[in-house]
C-alpha cells in the first residue's frame, strides 16, 4: 500500500483535486488528513495500473496533448491570417475615405464658388434692373397694387415663404 498525498494522487489520476476531494469525503477513496494534509492511501496494484509516469497518467495521453497543440497551432494560424486581413482591408476602407473625403472637399468649394457666383449675378441683375429706363416706376406700381389687392400675382411670381416649424414653442410653455 503506498501513502500519497491528495494532490499526487489527483494529478497521477488524471482528475481535479476538488473530485479526489468529494470522492475522499465520500468514503470512495480511503484516506485520512494528517497534519493539515490529506493523505491517501492506495493499493499498489492500482498504482501500478495507473503508470509510473507523472506527468502523463495514461499513455494516450502525450498523444492527445500533442494532437491538441497541432490543432491549436492550426487555429492560431487561421486567426493570425484573419488578422493579417482585416489589417489590410482596414487600410484600403482608410484609403476610401481619405478619397471621399478629398471629393467631398472639393464639392463643397464646388457649392461654395457657385453661391458666390449666385449671389454677384444677383448684384449685377439688380444694378441692371435699376439702370433701365422706367423700371422703377413700373415695380413701384406692380407693387402698390399687388399691396391693394388690384392684381392678383400667379403663383410663379409671387414667391412663397416657407412656413416655419414652431413646434419648440409648444415644448416651452
Amino acid at each position: 500500500m503506498a501513502e500519497l498525498t491528495l494532490s499526487e494522487y489527483a494529478e497521477r489520476k488524471g482528475i481535479s483535486i476538488h473530485t479526489a476531494r468529494r470522492r475522499m469525503k465520500r468514503g470512495d477513496l480511503p484516506g485520512r488528513l494528517e497534519g493539515g494534509r490529506y493523505i491517501v492511501t492506495v493499493p499498489d496494484d492500482e498504482l501500478a495500473a495507473s503508470g509510473q509516469d507523472e506527468l502523463f497518467p495514461d499513455a494516450g495521453a502525450l498523444s492527445r496533448m500533442r494532437g491538441q497543440a497541432a490543432e491549436r497551432n492550426i487555429e492560431v494560424a487561421r486567426l493570425q491570417q484573419e488578422l493579417s486581413d482585416s489589417h489590410e482591408m482596414t487600410g484600403d476602407m482608410r484609403r476610401q475615405r481619405d478619397l471621399m473625403d478629398t471629393r467631398l472637399a472639393e464639392a463643397r468649394q464646388e457649392v461654395r464658388e457657385g453661391r458666390q457666383q449666385v449671389a454677384k449675378l444677383r448684384r449685377l441683375l439688380g444694378q441692371a434692373q435699376r439702370l433701365l429706363p422706367g423700371a422703377r416706376e413700373k415695380a413701384a406700381v406692380q407693387e402698390e397694387e399687388v399691396v391693394s389687392g388690384a392684381i392678383e400675382m400667379p403663383a410663379a411670381q409671387a414667391p412663397e415663404r416657407p412656413k416655419r416649424w414652431r413646434g419648440w414653442r409648444r415644448f416651452r410653455r
